[in-house]
């Protein structure tokens, strides 16, 4: 079962919980500033799934885009710091990254 967003309607500190605010016997409290009240957040329910990312950039599932994945936000589309040759790189997004430099497979790399 999913957990709830909830919001403190205090400080707006985020709590995800497994029931609605009012169904536990004690008072939920938040655990910035104390209070016992809350609010559902309907934002954070709306919110779509992020996708991970094995990439080879780090030995875990990532966010997408994030730190020094290889779909990183920069000018090329990829991360400067990714090497092609890199042995962390599965065979499939070594020759996406290729094909993102626009280097065929039998081609010297410029760098």
């Amino acid at each position: 079962m999913p957990k709830i967003p909830h919001r403190c309607s205090r400080c707006f500190t985020r709590k995800a919980l497994k029931y609605h605010w009012k169904t536990y016997p004690k008072p939920v409290l938040c655990s910035n500033c104390g209070y016992d009240r809350f609010y559902i957040d309907k934002t954070r329910l709306k919110r779509k799934g992020t996708k991970n990312c094995s990439c080879g950039a780090y030995h875990y599932p990532h966010r997408r885009g994030s730190g020094e994945c290889m779909y990183g936000n920069n000018p090329l589309g990829i991360n400067n710091s990714v090497d092609p040759g890199d042995p962390r790189l599965s065979e499939e997004d070594r020759k996406a990254l290729l094909e993102d430099l626009g280097i065929e497979e039998d081609e010297e790399m410029p760098f």
